[in-house]
């Protein structure tokens, strides 16, 4: 019985394993929940729909990433109260909800883009692979469409983050959480 991987398909196959098991195995470098980053520092946050919230209406949530550089993986999970608000699936043709990956990152591997809404989770794992190369700069990583369920207030919070290099050297960040308010009709 042949394999059915051989040759270059079997190597790009075994670098992309290489690949995301470094990122999804780089340590968690900074928690922090206030922006207090250095000039060097990357920030990730969340950018918001500007208008009010409204129980049953849809907002948007841009994963923002600045002052990054040399990135080329990413692993992050989103927590939120799934009582106040639910994700919506950004792809209803893939099995689960997704999010959308947005222009900053151009992953050659997507590992993983799944909500779990009744424990209020949004897991994303992703790697650029070469020959592209590793992105510097600002940008939207992933936008999460959600629907506000009831009235009140929900933390947006990043329960998890790796970002790396290409070489799976950790990037260090701080990050700032959001609170979302959801107001009656």
């Amino acid at each position: 019985m042949s394999n059915v991987l051989s040759g270059p398909m079997r190597n790009l196959f075994l670098l992309c394993i290489v690949v995301w098991a470094v990122v999804a195995c780089a340590p968690v470098v900074s928690t922090v929940s206030a922006p207090s980053a250095t000039p060097n520092t990357a920030v990730m946050s969340f950018d918001l729909t500007k208008a009010p919230i409204r129980v049953g209406s849809v907002f948007t949530a841009n994963i923002r990433l600045d002052n990054v550089a040399g990135l080329a993986g990413v692993e992050l999970q989103v927590a939120y109260d799934p009582a106040i608000f639910e994700v919506q699936d950004a792809d209803p043709g893939k099995d689960g909800v997704q999010a959308t990956w947005g222009t900053f990152l151009k992953p050659d591997l997507v590992a993983q883009n799944l909500a779990e809404p009744a424990r209020g989770k949004m897991g994303l794992a992703a790697v650029q692979l070469p020959p592209s190369q590793a992105v510097s700069g600002s940008g939207v990583l992933a936008t999460i469409a959600f629907k506000a369920r009831l009235a009140g207030s929900s933390p947006l919070t990043f329960d998890l983050v790796n970002l790396s290099t290409s070489s799976g050297t950790p990037i260090e960040y701080v990050l700032q959480n959001a609170q979302v308010r959801v107001r009656s009709e």
